[in-house]
C-alpha cells in the first residue's frame, strides 16, 4: 500500500456515500422517520472530507488557484454537468434554453445534484482557506459555527435568492472548514478522539435517541437541526477512530466505494426511482419483514453500481474521470 495515501480518509469516503445512498433509499422508499432521524444530512461527511482533502493535497504539493481551479472543473463540475444533461434527456426536459441551462447549473436535473452548485461556491475560497496561518483558520471554523448555531436552517435545494443562500451556507459551510482545521491538526484530533471514543459515541447515540423520540423541540425546531449536525459530527469522529484499526489494509470493497464514490453520488437517486416498481414486486414475494428485504436490496443494489461504474470506467479510459467523476 502507499504509505503516503491517506486511507483512513480514503475509507471514510466510502462511509459517506453509503450513509448518503441510504439516505435517499429510505427517503424514496418510505421509511421517512429513518431518513429524517438517521440519515439526513448526510452531506456533512462529503463536506468534512472535501474540506480536508483540499488541505491534505495543499500540504504535499502546492497548487496556484488557477491550476485547482481547472481540476475541480475537470474532476467535478465536468461529469456534473454529464449526468445532468443525461438526466435532462432521459426526462424529456432537453431543450436548448436558458430555463434548461439554469436548471443544469442550479443542479435541479436530480435533487441530490444541489450539491454541486453549493461546493462550487466554496472551491472559489478554497486556495485562501489552504493559505490562512492557523490562527486565523481556528477563527473562521469558530465563526462557521457560530453562525450555524445561530441560523440552524436547512434549504432542501441551491439557491441563489436571499436569506435562502445565507442559511445553506450557515447550515453546511463549518463541516467544510472543519476538515481543513482537521488535516492540520491531524495528530491532536486523533489523540483526542481515541482518548474520548466512548464519550462520543455515546453522545451520538444518545442524540439519536433523543430525535428518534420526537427531537429537541419537534422535528422542525431549529434545535433539531443542531442535534443533527452535532449527532453527525460526533460520527465523524466514532467512525474515523474506528477505520484506524483497518488503515493498514487494502480492502476492495472500501477501495472501490471510495473510488467512485462520485459516479454513485451522481446516479443513485435517478435509479432508485426507475427500480421502484419492481424493488416494490420483490418486497411483496419476499417472506422477510419489509425493512430486512429493503436492507439486502439496498446492498444489491450499492454492488451492482458500484460494478457498473467500474465497467464505465475501463470502457471510458483516460476520460473517465470528467465523464463519470471517476
Amino acid at each position: 500500500m502507499d504509505r503516503d495515501f491517506d486511507w483512513g480518509m480514503h475509507y471514510f469516503r466510502a462511509f459517506a456515500i453509503l450513509a448518503i445512498m441510504a439516505c435517499h433509499y429510505v427517503a424514496v422508499y418510505g421509511y421517512e422517520k429513518l431518513d429524517k432521524i438517521v440519515f439526513t444530512s448526510s452531506t456533512v461527511y462529503f463536506l468534512f472530507i472535501s474540506g480536508y482533502l483540499c488541505q491534505f493535497l495543499y500540504c504535499k504539493r502546492p497548487d496556484r488557484p488557477l491550476a485547482y481551479y481547472r481540476k475541480k472543473f475537470v474532476n467535478v463540475i465536468c461529469p456534473f454537468l454529464v449526468f445532468s444533461i443525461l438526466f435532462g434527456i432521459f426526462k424529456g426536459k432537453i431543450a436548448f434554453s436558458a430555463d434548461f441551462l439554469a436548471n443544469v447549473l442550479m443542479g435541479r436535473m436530480q435533487l441530490q445534484y444541489w450539491y454541486i452548485p453549493f461546493i462550487s461556491m466554496l472551491f472559489l475560497v478554497s486556495p485562501g482557506i489552504c493559505r490562512l496561518g492557523n490562527g486565523a483558520l481556528l477563527a473562521l471554523t469558530g465563526i462557521a459555527a457560530l453562525l450555524f448555531l445561530l441560523f440552524p436552517y436547512r434549504i432542501p435545494e441551491f439557491t441563489l435568492k436571499w436569506p435562502g443562500v445565507f442559511y445553506q451556507y450557515t447550515y453546511f459551510a463549518f463541516f467544510y472548514v472543519f476538515g481543513f482545521l482537521y488535516c492540520r491538526h491531524k495528530a491532536v484530533f486523533e489523540a483526542t478522539i481515541k482518548r474520548y471514543l466512548a464519550v462520543f459515541a455515546a453522545v451520538a447515540l444518545l442524540l439519536l435517541v433523543l430525535l428518534w423520540n420526537g427531537g429537541v423541540g419537534g422535528v422542525r425546531c431549529a434545535n433539531t437541526g443542531i442535534a443533527i449536525n452535532l449527532q453527525r459530527l460526533m460520527m465523524i469522529f466514532v467512525v474515523l477512530e474506528l477505520l484506524q484499526k483497518i488503515r493498514d489494509r487494502k480492502i476492495w470493497l472500501l477501495d472501490n466505494l471510495a473510488k467512485f464514490s462520485f459516479t454513485l453520488y451522481f446516479v443513485h437517486l435517478g435509479l432508485l426511482f426507475v427500480l421502484e416498481p419492481a424493488r416494490l414486486k420483490l418486497v411483496e414475494m419476499m417472506p422477510l419483514p419489509a425493512i430486512f428485504t429493503d436492507l439486502f436490496l439496498y446492498c444489491v443494489f450499492v454492488l451492482a453500481m458500484m460494478v457498473a461504474a467500474m465497467g464505465l470506467k475501463r470502457v471510458f479510459g483516460k476520460y473517465s474521470r470528467p465523464l463519470i467523476g471517476a
